[in-house]
């Protein structure tokens, strides 16, 4: 089921997206256990391992059309943001990629990204804390964990999504799904938000099969402006 609605990306989300864009330019990642390194960066067009334990993140302000395999087993912690890169990022994640700030990004792309998740990406759990954040647009396959305080999986362009596992954004106001477009092809796991499960500010096309919510007992909602369309048994709000 189609649903429209004319409007801008998420005042909050654009708020949240500035704090974290800010420093981006200034700040480059070093890594422990990432092939190759960033010593030689920006680090372009490569398929990058991740193996073992990296404590400072991977990738800079300047590095694009990389993929970057998290193998099982593997983490990746880091402050601000755990990996990072400019543009037409792909991420296989079957490892942990964890904020170490409660503000921190797990994943931070300026434009484009495929995220492909089976284990978990996790975010700061305060306001501002964000899962995945893009610039343009982001394409998710999740069947693992997905979490941050303000956004789990959040862009200021398209975000088309596969969920079998949780997508979640816990801290005041949260928002689990964001995008001036969300088209959420399948959803067999759980979607959940303070505020809002799933907030496209322009189209939504959900299918759902499980549980999209919005956790706040007084203003919570599941899809924002749209439950009145959708099926509400699979639907908490």
């Amino acid at each position: 089921m189609t649903m429209n609605r004319t409007g801008l990306i998420s005042r909050k989300y654009a708020a949240a997206l500035a704090v974290v864009i800010a420093p981006f330019a200034m700040i480059g990642q070093a890594e422990a256990a990432c092939t190759p390194g960033t010593a030689a960066a920006p680090v372009n067009g490569t398929v990058v391992t991740c193996t073992g334990a990296t404590i400072n993140g991977y990738g800079t302000a300047n590095d694009t059309d990389n993929t970057i395999n998290v193998v099982s087993g593997a983490s990746l912690a880091g402050g601000t943001r755990v990996i990072q890169q400019a543009d037409n990022l792909t991420l296989n994640n079957d490892g942990s990629i964890t904020a170490t700030t409660t503000t921190g990004s797990g994943v931070f792309v300026l434009s484009k990204a495929r995220v492909f998740n089976t284990n978990t990406i996790a975010g700061g759990s305060a306001v501002n804390g964000i899962g995945i954040t893009t610039g343009g647009t982001l394409d998710l396959t999740n069947s693992g964990g997905i979490s941050g305080g303000s956004f789990g999986a959040a862009t200021s362009g398209t975000l088309t999504a596969s969920n079998s596992g949780t997508i979640q954004a816990a801290a005041a106001n949260g928002e689990a799904m964001v995008g001036q477009t969300v088209n959420l092809t399948a959803n067999t796991g759980t979607i959940s938000g303070d505020a809002f499960g799933v907030h496209a500010t322009a189209t939504a096309t959900i299918n759902n099969a499980h549980l999209i919510s919005g956790s706040n007992a007084a203003t919570g909602i599941g899809v924002q402006e749209f439950l009145a369309a959708l099926d509400r048994s699979a639907i908490a709000a």
